[in-house]
Formats: structure tokens, sequence, C-alpha cells
């Protein structure tokens, strides 16, 4: 990325880079629940992996377990049907893009690297921070190792509404992406343009969080900017 940038910007980059490096380690307790969207799926499929239906969705009491103990569900629905719940898929996503799960006959066992992380944290962290920033575009890309490098800094609402807390931190990624020279259509980028990528990754993120990062707020607490700042190093 800082390749990218051109010279009047390299050092804003620099200085969340900077902020970010000097984010405190955190507890075990902080890094545990910053992780438990992985390690639903990885308990799910241990250890004789998840089923999945003819349509080769999850199998739904398989959706309900890692809905529950994902940090994922909201306080209505189920979560019994992946194809009806764009966090679980999500989920599953990740999960197969940092070779954590793979599809083996009719369910998704894991890995190798599965294996390893469902017993070592350490491991674990690594391959979660590095699912969340592999995008299918350059945009996405950017995008998303911007939040990361936001969230890694702790970046803060400064006292926002609870419904527009998320608001500051999408004007300041959409700023940063112009800066790095991005346009949409003949404008500068908006927040609303940062798209489904940076959304999801909120998603995956506050899922971690610690207080009202959960409901409405930025993610935040020591699991989640460690997690943030190994993106960052993946990235």
């Amino acid at each position: 990325m800082i390749r990218k940038c051109p010279p009047h910007a390299t050092d804003q980059i620099l200085s969340i880079a900077n902020a970010g490096s000097q984010a405190p380690t955190p507890t075990e307790a902080e890094l545990t629940h910053a992780l438990r969207p992985w390690q639903a799926v990885l308990d799910a499929a241990t250890p004789d992996g998840i089923p999945l239906t003819k349509a080769g969705w999850m199998a739904p009491a398989a959706c309900e377990k890692i809905w529950h103990e994902s940090g994922l569900a909201w306080p209505y629905g189920k979560g019994n049907r992946e194809q009806n719940t764009p966090e679980l898929s999500k989920i599953r996503q990740v999960c197969t893009q940092g070779k954590l799960i793979r599809k083996h006959k009719d369910a998704l066992v894991l890995t190798p690297l599965g294996r390893k992380a469902a017993s070592d944290q350490t491991v674990l962290a690594k391959a979660a921070a590095a699912s969340l920033v592999m995008c299918p575009d350059d945009f996405d890309s950017d995008v998303c190792a911007l939040t990361m490098l936001a969230l890694a800094a702790g970046f803060t609402e400064e006292g926002s509404e609870p419904l527009t807390r998320l608001h500051p931190l999408g004007d300041e990624i959409a700023r940063l992406m112009s800066t790095l020279g991005w346009r949409v259509g003949t404008g500068l980028v908006e927040r609303g343009d940062l798209g489904r990528a940076y959304y999801q990754l909120i998603d995956m993120m506050q899922a971690g969080s610690e207080g009202e990062g959960r409901n409405y707020g930025l993610p935040q607490g020591g699991g989640v900017r460690h997690l943030a700042r190994l993106a960052v190093l993946a990235s």
C-alpha cells in the first residue's frame, strides 16, 4: 500500500501504521473473545466435519451452533439456515480462504492448518487475520487493509450517537481511499462506496468486540486491535 501512496499521503499512512504497531498485547481472554467466529467453526468441524445438505449448505444444527457460539447471533432468528444468514456464509468463506477448512465429500472438514489452529491460539490468530484481508479485487483489498490499519491504531468515534458510530470510520476510510488515488465514477470515494467487503469485515470484527461495539459501534478491545494488526501485516 505504501508503494501506491502519493508523497503527500505517505506520512498519513505511516502515522496510522505506527499507532497500530503500538497496540498493547491482548490478554488470553481478549484474544479468545476476538477469535470466537473462527473457533466456533473449528469446534463444529471437530472431529468429523460439518455436514452439508444436498444443496451444499451447512446443516441446520451446525449453523445454529456456530451462530450462537461465534458471537454473530442477533437477539432474533435461529440462525439455522446458511442460505438465509449472510454472517454464516461469510464465516464459512473466510475459514475456507484461510485454509482452515475444506470441502470433502458431503462435509466441511479441518485442514492440517485447521487442526493445528483448533488448539493453538497463536496459529489461529494469524490464520484468522490473514483470512480477513483476502479480497477479490484491489479496491476491496485496499478498503480492508485501511480498515484494519484504523482499528489497529485504536480509531475512536468521539461520542457519536449509537446508530451512526461507524460513520466516522467509514468517512475516514473513504478519505484515505481517495488519497490513494481511488475514484468512483468521476468523484472521490464516499462512505457509501466502500461496499460489501467493508461491512462484512466490520461484522466479523464486531463479533469479537467488547462493550457496545458488538451492537452498533466500532469494534473495540485488545483482541480486536491485535487481530487487526496481524491482518495489516498479512495484507
